[in-house]
């Protein structure tokens, strides 16, 4: 399997990422469904806007116009589609209860099955469980021998410790295996 990305950049900011999944030939043209648009909702941070190479043309065509960071994709049809927006708000490096804090602030409920989230520099995952996080829902994922059981907004990931204080980079990746949000230890951390 073959993953082809294309980054458009406008004025030095990025403003979309398309990426084309599958059996591709060096000298192929790939048809316009195969191409899925990531949208910018945060820094560093980009979610999949549309599913259809309809909606992939309208919506960079829109977008350019727009800007960066347009509130709503529009779809083939012009109608505004609900973006999503899940993104890591907190990472806890330090302490018995290490935890990550991942909240949808996007519109409409995200179905969690097969994201995951890494440590970076251990090259650790955690992948979530069937779930879903609805609008402006958040939850947390805890990790060291004080980690509270999963229950609630808590999951658990291991009683063992996870995040590297000096440095350690938190990565969210899609069920697509797209990163879509990073966070730093030192980033909330003295």
């Amino acid at each position: 399997m073959s993953r082809i990305v294309a980054v458009l950049v406008l004025f030095g900011t990025v403003s979309f990422i398309l990426v084309a999944d599958g059996e591709v030939p060096h000298d192929a043209a790939l048809e316009p469904s195969a191409w899925h648009v990531y949208a910018p909702v945060a820094e560093k941070s980009f979610v999949r806007a549309s599913p259809t190479a309809a909606e992939t043309l309208s919506a960079t065509s829109v977008a350019t116009a727009a800007g960066p960071t347009p509130s709503a994709v529009p779809t083939a049809a012009g109608t505004p589609a609900p973006r999503q927006a899940v993104a890591i708000v907190r990472l806890q490096c330090r302490g018995r209860d290490e935890y990550v804090v991942v909240e949808n602030q996007g519109a409409s409920t995200v179905e969690l099955e097969r994201w995951r989230l890494r440590s970076v520099v251990g090259d650790q995952w955690f992948a979530f469980p069937s779930m879903s996080l609805e609008p402006r829902a958040a939850l947390s994922i805890h990790s060291g021998p004080d980690a509270p059981p999963t229950g609630g907004p808590s999951l658990r990931w291991t009683l063992s410790y996870i995040w590297n204080n000096d440095g350690d980079e938190a990565e969210l990746t899609e069920s697509t295996g797209l990163v879509v949000s990073r966070a730093s230890c030192q980033e909330e951390e003295p």
